[in-house]
């Protein structure tokens, strides 16, 4: 089995959910990385869930803490 890297695209600037997370999702969203992730915080449970299924409604994996 070959091991290859693995590119987790973050949605955060020191460890919080960057205010531009969906423009910036946007603009990467065609590209070949697989796994974007952002942080609960400043984010209410509403925006999360928001963030959430547009990434995956995009075809993408999800990684949050």
């Amino acid at each position: 089995m070959q091991n290859k890297p693995l590119l987790i695209v973050m949605l955060t600037y020191d460890d919080l959910t960057v205010k531009n997370a969906y423009e910036i999702f946007e603009n990467c969203k065609n590209s070949k990385a697989e796994i974007f992730g952002f942080k609960e915080e400043p984010l209410s449970i509403p925006e999360m869930k928001r963030l959430f299924n547009y990434i995956k409604d995009n075809g993408k994996k999800l990684l949050w803490r």
